[in-house]
């Protein structure tokens, strides 16, 4: 089975951090960027205490977490804090407040931490127990290259949850070409949202490109079909690698005699890039 990019999601949460807004409250912390920081190499242990503290004020310990992600990627000698950090991490997952917990979920996550799976995977199991909402949990969990969301995330698609949560499973099964005919019969099915189906355009181009491929094709002439799923669809064939080089001369023709008119924006915009890239020079 492929591994997910985890690379991807630790580099677009070490961007996250490095352009959120601090809080309010971080004027008055002493982090480990400040002066009183310079003075106190112990601040981050004070830091993390304050973090991990459930009787702090939230925005205090928002602002001492802001100062130890901070630290954690700019403080060359954060090793000593780390041991630490994790076990503030671990208590967190389980606070009151539903920012904290996410926010330390998150971080626990992206590491592929077996506590917070635990956890996460506890939710589904009992879901007065649940610590994020279910879309945000498989989320999380599609961090692990293990294949850990695989099982969960088709369980989420042929349960009854809603579209937001169905979406984040279908993204999950990105990394597991297993489940090609599960995301082809969704692209497939017109009784479900055009939500769920654009996505599932491309998660099958990623899993099974011949398959997207041909399908694709059929939908997008298809004058029954929604006009956002034709437009999604058409959007995710015009990225299939090498279509570029060795397009179906049978739809090329059908495409561009479509009667587009009435339909939306979208879809005629598709239609036009995707013909206009591949017309000969």
């Amino acid at each position: 089975m492929p591994k997910m990019n985890v690379d991807y999601y630790r580099k677009a949460y070490t961007a996250k951090i490095e352009n959120e807004p601090p809080p309010a409250a971080l004027a008055a912390s002493a982090g480990p960027g400040s002066d009183a920081a310079a003075d106190d190499p112990d601040a981050l242990f004070k830091d993390i205490a304050t973090f991990r503290d459930s009787s702090q004020p939230t925005e205090k310990r928002l602002a001492c977490l802001h100062n130890i992600q901070t630290a954690l990627f700019s403080v060359s000698g954060f090793d000593r804090f780390r041991a630490s950090f994790k076990d503030a991490l671990r208590a967190v997952a389980s606070d009151k407040d539903q920012e904290l917990r996410t926010r330390a979920l998150e971080m626990l996550a992206i590491n592929k931490d077996d506590y917070a799976q635990q956890l996460l995977l506890k939710g589904f199991d009992n879901p007065a127990e649940a610590l994020v909402p279910v879309a945000k949990a498989i989320q999380l969990l599609a961090h692990d290259d293990h294949g850990v969301a695989i099982p969960v995330a088709r369980k989420i698609l042929s349960g009854n949850y809603d579209v937001s949560a169905k979406v984040e499973a279908l993204r999950a099964l990105a990394s597991d070409p297993a489940s090609k005919d599960l995301v082809a019969g969704i692209l497939s099915n017109r009784a479900l949202p055009q939500q769920l189906r654009s996505v599932s355009a491309a998660v099958l181009r990623t899993v099974d490109p011949q398959g997207f491929e041909q399908l694709a094709q059929r939908l997008i002439v298809d004058p029954h079909e929604d006009d956002a799923v034709k437009a999604n669809t058409l959007g995710a064939l015009d990225h299939l690698q090498g279509l570029s080089t060795k397009l179906n001369a049978d739809f090329a023709d059908k495409l561009s005699k479509l009667d587009l008119t009435g339909k939306s924006d979208d879809l005629r915009a598709a239609a036009t890039r995707f013909l206009q890239a591949r017309t000969p020079k």
